[in-house]
């Protein structure tokens, strides 16, 4: 086997990084089942939850995430979409954050 051929195979959603969450591994291997593609997705929902990490819960993060996979795989069925799945995925992601996080504030107003 050819040394560059190997590098060229890609690797199924088993071969995931574990820093990934199972259960948005789950959500995103029916439609790409590919170990670089899944943590790319999750690399946006990283950058974008860094600064908040400390507030949200991970599990709400992670739901969030699985969501706004969800409405992104709608409207690309639908042919919504005119960039990238995961850039398309990281602004309905980024939206649905940005209430999460107003929500989490409110409640601590309230306390």
């Amino acid at each position: 086997i050819n040394i560059n051929k190997r590098k060229e195979q890609r690797l199924d959603a088993s071969f995931t990084a574990s820093y990934v969450p199972k259960e948005f591994v789950q959500a995103v291997k029916p439609f790409f089942n590919c170990a670089n593609t899944i943590e790319d997705f999750w690399k946006s929902v990283h950058i974008d939850t860094f600064k908040v990490k400390e507030l949200i819960d991970k599990q709400t993060i992670t739901y969030t995430a699985i969501d706004a996979f969800k409405q992104a795989i709608r409207s690309y069925k639908i042919g919504k979409i005119k960039t990238t799945p995961v850039r398309y995925f990281t602004g309905i992601f980024k939206k649905q954050m940005d209430k999460v996080c107003f929500e989490e504030l409110a409640v601590y107003k309230e306390i």
